[in-house]
């Protein structure tokens, strides 16, 4: 309800002595409005907080990877004289000009405590990242989930990336150009379900959530994916992120259970005058080499129960133009 403060009060005639000002007199009902209209001058929390809430914004955002690669070699495994599935995530073209990846992003602040979220790809990358079943050729809706949170906890549901890997799909968030074989063979890119986060302090965070599979936005059975994930960062020279997945994968009848458990390991030293080194640690189940990653149609390749670990950064770049991002430590 908007009443107008300013309006008049409503006056009535009377009868009286010539010299009694007949404003001057107000009828019962007069003297209610104005006290209402006191109460709402002196301002009422309900009516104060509807004229303060906020109002819905919108973020857009977008960038575009492109470039020229060259492989000294054929982008295949080989098994003698065999050649198996790439050996490669996104550069996998031995002499071409890439466009990688045409992003954008859209985050909408709908009310206080709700919002959502879209993250559209295109490029030869969204062959890659696209969930198992797609039939789009070089495009990918690879986040789109509508948001609630309430104080230090974040509910979201819809298709969002995976908290497991160091490495990231957004090239922007990359060190380095390329990514290593474990981010094509031994994690999911996307899970469509639901997931909670919880900042119990600047120092602490857990998620946990359900979802129906490895890069499945429609699960093959009826089981589901669930996800339990773990951050600590006591300084900002150290984090520690453990992510864990449990579930059944496959077509009903020939599911099979499939684990991940991911630590990544993050210590940055900082001088006064030099850049910041960054080393991170991964230890997660991997298929062995023999086995296919996700081809150009997003489908990955069965896991095994063998454990390796990996240094970020090491393994089986291309030769494509790279820029190591480091930032200076103030003085």
């Amino acid at each position: 309800m908007h009443t107008n403060k300013n309006a008049p009060a409503d006056f009535v005639s009377v009868s009286g002595p010539p010299r009694q000002n007949a404003a001057s007199i107000r009828s019962p009902s007069a003297l209610v409005g104005l006290g209402l209209a006191g109460l709402l001058s002196a301002g009422l929390p309900g009516l104060a907080a509807a004229q303060d809430a906020p109002k819905p914004t919108y973020d857009f955002a977008g960038y575009v990877d492109a470039a020229y690669t060259h492989l000294s070699e054929g982008g295949l495994f080989a098994n003698g004289f065999t050649l198996l599935g790439p050996n490669r995530v996104f550069d996998n073209q031995p002499d071409a000009f890439m466009l990688n990846q045409a992003a954008l992003f859209a985050n909408i602040n709908a009310k206080e405590k709700f919002g959502a979220f879209v993250n559209l790809t295109a490029g030869s990358d969204a062959n890659v990242i696209k969930s198992n079943g797609s039939t789009t050729d070089q495009f990918d809706v690879t986040q789109a989930y509508v948001r609630f949170q309430s104080g230090n906890t974040t509910f979201i549901a819809g298709k969002f990336v995976t908290l497991a890997g160091a490495e990231v799909i957004d090239s922007r968030s990359m060190p380095v150009y390329s990514r290593s074989i474990l981010f094509g063979y031994a994690i999911p890119f996307t899970h469509t379900g639901v997931r909670a986060t919880f900042a119990t302090s600047d120092k602490f965070g857990l998620s946990i959530g359900a979802n129906n599979g490895w890069d499945q936005m429609t699960d093959t059975n009826t089981d589901k994916t669930y996800e339990l994930g773990i951050s600590v960062t006591p300084s900002m020279a150290f984090s520690l992120y453990a992510n864990y997945y449990s579930g059944k994968e496959g077509p009903i009848g020939a599911e099979a259970n499939r684990e991940l458990f991911d630590v990544v390991v993050t210590s940055t030293s900082v001088k006064s005058s030099a850049s910041r080194s960054t080393t991170t640690t991964r230890r997660r189940k991997v298929r062995p080499e023999g086995s296919q990653p996700r081809t150009r149609t997003g489908r990955a390749g069965p896991h095994t129960s063998s454990t390796s670990s990996a240094t970020s950064g090491t393994c089986c770049f291309a030769r494509r133009t790279s820029t190591t991002r480091t930032a200076s430590a103030p003085a």
